[in-house]
């Protein structure tokens, strides 16, 4: 299900208007939720960092906790398949 999802997000994100940053580390993000999820950590990292001049603090404070959920070492027993 995970995959199906992923590449509906990627058939997404084609037809979306984005900075050619924003696009490759989506991408990436999509492509990595397919897969294991220790890799969706860093992922998520590089999508915050690339949309960081887009962010308000709250929206930034959101990312982080979400991103460090997933480098926690027990995040893919938390992660639903």
């Amino acid at each position: 299900m995970r995959g199906e999802r992923s590449a509906a997000a990627r058939g997404w994100l084609g037809s979306v208007a984005l900075p050619a940053a924003v696009r490759a580390s989506l991408t990436k993000l999509a492509d990595a939720t397919a897969g294991d999820l220790a890799d969706v950590g860093q992922a998520l990292a590089n999508v915050v960092t690339a949309i960081d001049p887009y962010l308000d603090a709250a929206a930034r404070l959101e990312l982080d906790r979400l991103e460090r959920a997933f480098i926690a070492p027990d995040a893919r027993s938390a992660c639903p398949s």
